[in-house]
């Protein structure tokens, strides 16, 4: 994957490289320059907990230029479903963060969406976790959904696995599963959790963090979801 000069500056400005013992490891927060709210409301969130993190901004879905031509889903009767050009445009995005973040050097590190809120304890709970990652698993969502009928089966006291956990709100990567993401995620065709469940996760140790370390603010309400129309916030004072 060839990345744009404007990812090339990026990664340029955010040197020098990270330090591989910062703890928690830094979070990268995958948003969209064409809506600088979302940043005015975030970074604040961050701060207020103590986290060192970054903004990284993606494609924009509707001046990308992009269509889908690969069906995502089939219905019972054959229809082929293609995924939102703002879908892709998110699939698009997170691997060239995940590329970018590569070539910055990272071993380990923190994605999460611009929507995602961590809870107000999260170091606390992040030094009870953080050895069982680094023991159990090479990428770990620490916030999901599931169907009630895909049950989770526990590793310990603070991870579990799941078929078919949705959501990319927040995920911490090693740098193995980062290049393999990049590798597997072909053809972008659908949204990127369902991207990782079907050609990721099978292929590495994958977990979830159980119970959830954050929640979105899209999933509650606050703010309105981006496919299909303009991203507005719902609340100032989200």
């Amino acid at each position: 994957m060839r990345l744009p000069d404007a990812i090339a500056n990026w990664i340029k400005a955010e040197e020098p490289p990270p330090d591989p013992h910062r703890f928690p490891p830094h979070i990268y927060c995958l948003t969209l320059k064409e809506e600088p709210w979302r940043q005015e409301q975030t970074g604040p969130h961050f701060e207020s907990l103590g986290l060192d993190y970054s903004f990284f901004y993606g494609f924009y879905g509707p001046t990308l230029g992009i269509a889908p031509e690969f069906a995502c889903d089939l219905s019972p009767n054959g229809t082929r479903t293609l995924a939102h050009v703002t879908q892709l445009a998110h699939t698009i995005s997170y691997l060239a963060l995940l590329r970018a973040v590569l070539l910055r050097g990272d071993e380990t590190f923190i994605v999460v969406e611009d929507d995602a809120r961590f809870a107000t304890d999260f170091i606390d709970r992040w030094n009870l976790v953080s050895r069982s990652l680094e023991k159990n698993c090479d990428v770990a969502q620490l916030s999901y959904c599931h169907h009630a009928d895909k049950p989770s089966i526990q590793i310990d006291e603070h991870l579990s696995r799941c078929f078919y956990p949705f959501g990319c709100d927040a995920i911490w990567w090693t740098k193995d599963a980062a290049e393999l993401a990049i590798r597997s995620v072909r053809p972008i065709c659908e949204p990127c959790d369902i991207a990782f469940i079907r050609r990721l996760y099978p292929f590495c140790r994958h977990a979830i963090v159980t119970p959830n370390m954050c929640s979105d603010l899209t999933s509650n309400g606050t703010w309105t979801s981006s496919i299909g129309l303009e991203s507005k916030p719902i609340s100032s004072n989200a």
